[in-house]
């Protein structure tokens, strides 16, 4: 008879090894699983494995047993739950990633000052005049000589603003040697260093003790051979006067440094990145200023008196990046640089 089930000649015969199949199947069920068997499929699944010959016997009794499974379930497992120490050195992985990314970025780019100086500071009086609604001609009629201007919606010096981004123009000039001035009226004191330790090094927030002769800063007193690769990309506002000469003087300063009250002949200074506070007096009216002090003890002690009493002869205002300011000669101003700045200056001469 087939399918009983003995050994003949060594031999396991379709049936035997159909059964033996179905053992191994059951022990390979999931460990936690609950089968659910259909019984009657199961039965008339054997029955048709019976008439089955002896190749496809194993085969069949498999798939009768798959079949009568309908539904295997296994028990979920459980999450190992975290350790106080796991979850904090996860957090501190993840503080340390965050932290590296954002010095990475500080790394590429100027960095904004501290908050609290922008908001008090959001007075202006100067006009602000669209760069491409005004002609060459009415410019030198308005302001030429006679009232400051800012200069907004410069779109000339996008290239000069990519090579100036902060790790842009430490990788091209850091080896070069700047001088650096002393922060006083009449920035006489000098220093040499090079640019790269310059910007790693020294600007930082200004101090509020030090004074203006004790605190140095870089503009202008360049070396044109050192800095005319880069010079070459600058564009200087379209407004300058027949017969008059232009003289470049680039700048890199700190937040909340700047140049206290000082004159000179008429120019343009633009905002490349950051931006600058300006205060200015018509040449008639000498402010309030002591020439050691920094702009940042002027703008604690002195302006918000000056504020206070509605003095008439202060103009001021914020220039931002892609504005100028036009500063005619012998108008007394301040600086003050509300971010690291990075600024560009033409001085007109005949």
């Amino acid at each position: 008879m087939r399918g009983a089930g003995v050994a003949r000649g060594g031999r396991v015969t379709a049936g035997a090894g159909a059964a033996l199949l179905v053992v191994l199947l059951v022990l390979l069920v999931p460990a936690g699983a609950t089968p659910t068997t259909d019984n009657h499929a199961l039965d008339a699944c054997a029955a048709r494995t019976s008439a089955d010959d002896d190749r496809d016997a194993c085969a069949g009794a498999a798939s009768c047993y798959m079949a009568a499974l309908p539904t295997q379930t296994a028990t979920p497992q459980q999450p190992t739950p975290s350790s106080p120490d796991t979850d904090r050195n996860a957090a501190a992985a993840a503080a340390a990633a965050t932290a590296e990314q954002q010095e990475q970025e500080n790394a590429a780019t100027w960095r904004s000052g501290p908050p609290g100086f922008d908001g008090e500071l959001a007075a202006c009086n100067i006009a602000r005049v669209d760069a491409g609604q005004i002609t060459r001609a009415q410019f030198l009629s308005i302001y030429h000589e006679k009232t400051p201007v800012i200069l907004t919606n410069l779109e000339t010096n996008t290239r000069f603003r990519e090579l100036t981004e902060r790790q842009a123009l430490v990788e091209s000039h850091g080896d070069r040697t700047v001088t650096l001035s002393s922060a006083n009226t009449y920035s006489y004191d000098k220093r040499k260093i090079s640019f790269k330790t310059y910007v790693d090094t020294m600007l930082g927030e200004q101090s509020r003790t030090m004074l203006g002769n004790e605190t140095f800063y870089m503009f202008g007193d360049h070396d044109w051979a050192d800095w005319q690769d880069l010079f070459q990309f600058y564009v200087e506002p379209p407004f300058t006067p027949d017969g008059m000469l232009s003289a470049l003087s680039f700048g890199v300063a700190g937040p909340l440094s700047g140049v206290p009250m000082h004159h000179h002949g008429c120019g343009f200074s633009e905002s490349i990145h950051g931006r600058k506070r300006w205060f200015l007096y018509p040449p008639h009216t000498v402010p309030n200023f002591h020439p050691d002090q920094t702009t940042l003890r002027w703008v604690l002690d002195v302006y918000p008196q000056l504020k206070a009493s509605g003095d008439p002869d202060l103009y001021e205002c914020v220039v931002h990046p892609n504005e100028a300011i036009y500063f005619p000669s012998n108008w007394w101003h301040a600086t003050f640089n509300l971010d690291e700045c990075v600024f560009m200056s033409t001085f007109l001469a005949f």
